[in-house]
């Protein structure tokens, strides 16, 4: 199943704000901003507020990305 639906289904709307999208990355909120800033994650689509078909291609693309921890 696509992200992005899966993301309309838990929150019931299109439009998520920057606790939502924390929550989601298991970060804080000023995370969320530093990485908006870096050009790491999308910017949000109005102020403050993050469209899901943005979110959840972020986080396919984020898990396709080969881990490159090597842990002992």
């Amino acid at each position: 199943m696509k992200t992005e639906f899966w993301l309309f289904g838990k929150f019931e709307t299109p439009l998520i704000d920057v606790r939502q999208v924390a929550d989601l990355l298991r970060v804080k909120p000023k995370t969320v901003q530093n990485r908006v800033a870096s050009g790491e994650f999308p910017r949000p689509r109005e102020p403050g507020l993050w469209h899901i078909e943005d979110v959840g291609a972020y986080l396919d693309r984020a898990k396709r990305v080969p881990c490159t921890d090597k842990a002992a």
